[in-house]
């Protein structure tokens, strides 16, 4: 194919490595792909030397623009998308082949004014699962949190999708409302319609894509699903610091028994409040079970250590500050259970490897895989019902969730049944979608050439 493919993430990680995937994806069909991150910190070292694959950062781009100034590095992303736009622009104007498409991340919508301005082939990439796109855009369409209604216990049912999946007032406190169009003011798009190239997606088998299909056509938008992405684990970003070893973890959980392990870890972007991270701790020394945690190594996270590391030094608990080899964790056959925000590549290894969850969604489209896991899927537990009111999850929540997940029999068995999904590699489906969508972005780089 003549020209260059943009791939554009969030800075996110459960943004990267979806993105990050989807440029091997494209590279193995020999195109030639840029990836472009908001600086070098982000940069994956899985990408160094692929023939096939660049890696630009926004950050050098706005470094050499002429205004620069001096002061403290500025943050990965500016808080407002149109401080981003002009080291966008330069990066456009400086690009010596032809772009024959960008890929953008829904998260970065604001930049698709930006490369239209170039005549550039832009599609949007929804990096979470096919369930919450479905669901994000179902709410869309119904558009029912109503402020005089807040308490009140209502089930509201997404058309086209199942009663499992349907949510209470309480989950929608947790959800910013949709913005109206395309801006570079704002992060999240509008949902599809006739105008705009193909949201893509990453359903798995279990929840029926033609329940999407339907859904997404309702909403007037082209159809063009896609199945998950990641096929391995890659860890984009700073470098791997923690204070254990991948072979010492390995080493912690052969001397556990087999399933008796809680894993516990909440992302790099978002977690419990401090109090419910310290009932956390108490939980965990209460629930007199093995457990791994991993922490983000902050200040405010340090305060309730003492007691914890006291189980550390019983040998009852493993603390990970910092980078935790996830994937390896969650295929030992020690790990039994697994507590977490329900980030999409969380969901995905845990399933993956057939390790039931407890659920604890924070935010965004955490709340709707956590209704795939617990409502749909079955294969978890909520760690605290939605629908009784409260606000904040406490200790005795945890050790009610832990120990009724340790307990499910049939939870762990669709868990295990899941799993199986999984083991035949990228599903040939996928590999045929992605051929279509190559093939469509040569058939408009020939009609624009």
């Amino acid at each position: 194919m003549s020209g260059r493919i943009v791939v554009f993430p969030f800075h996110g990680q459960g943004h990267l490595f979806p993105c990050t995937e989807l440029c091997f994806r494209l590279a193995a069909r020999n195109h030639n792909i840029t990836l472009l991150l908001p600086s070098p910190a982000f940069s994956s070292s899985a990408l160094h030397n692929h023939p096939h694959i660049q890696i630009s950062f926004l950050q050098e781009e706005e470094d050499e623009g002429e205004n620069k100034q001096q002061g403290p590095p500025p943050p990965p992303f500016p808080p407002n998308p149109a401080l981003t736009t002009e080291p966008l622009l330069r990066f456009l104007h400086r690009h010596q082949d032809p772009i024959c498409a960008a890929i953008v991340d829904v998260m970065m919508s604001w930049s698709i004014e930006t490369f239209s301005e170039f005549k550039i082939p832009t599609f949007s990439f929804f990096t979470s699962g096919a369930c919450s796109a479905a669901m994000e855009f179902g709410l869309w369409k119904l558009h029912p949190l109503n402020p005089t209604l807040s308490g009140q216990p209502q089930i509201i049912k997404i058309p086209s999708l199942p009663e499992s999946v349907s949510l209470t007032l309480a989950d929608l406190h947790h959800q910013p409302p949709p913005p109206p169009l395309h801006s570079r003011h704002q992060h999240r798009p509008p949902p599809p319609h006739a105008a705009t190239r193909p949201v893509w997606l990453h359903p798995r088998e279990g929840f029926h894509p033609v329940r999407l299909l339907r859904l997404l056509r309702d909403r007037g938008g082209r159809r063009r699903g896609w199945q998950k992405l990641r096929a391995r684990e890659i860890r984009s970003g700073p470098k791997r610091e923690s204070n254990v070893s991948e072979e010492e973890v390995s080493q912690w959980l052969d001397q556990q028994q087999r399933g008796s392990v809680i894993y516990v870890a909440f992302g790099t972007e978002v977690g419990p409040s401090k109090g419910e991270l310290e009932g956390l701790a108490v939980a965990l020394e209460k629930s007199n079970r093995p457990f791994i945690w991993t922490i983000q190594d902050t200040e405010e996270d340090s305060e309730f250590f003492p007691t914890s590391e006291e189980e550390e030094r019983k040998g009852k608990g493993l603390f990970i500050r910092g980078w935790a080899p996830q994937l390896m964790i969650l295929s030992h056959p020690s790990t039994g259970g697994f507590v977490t925000h329900c980030g999409w590549n969380s969901i995905t290894e845990a399933l993956g490897r057939g390790v039931p969850l407890l659920a604890w969604p924070i935010r965004g489209d955490q709340h709707y895989n956590a209704k795939l896991v617990s409502g749909h899927l079955k294969v978890g537990l909520m760690v605290r019902s939605t629908g009784d009111g409260a606000t904040t999850v406490t200790s005795d929540d945890i050790i009610r969730g832990i120990e009724k997940l340790m307990a499910d029999d049939e939870t762990r068995s669709r868990a295990a049944s899941i799993r199986s999904i999984f083991e035949c590699g990228f599903p040939s489906s996928s590999e045929a979608s992605l051929d279509a969508f190559t093939d469509h972005v040569h058939g408009i780089s020939q009609q624009n050439s």
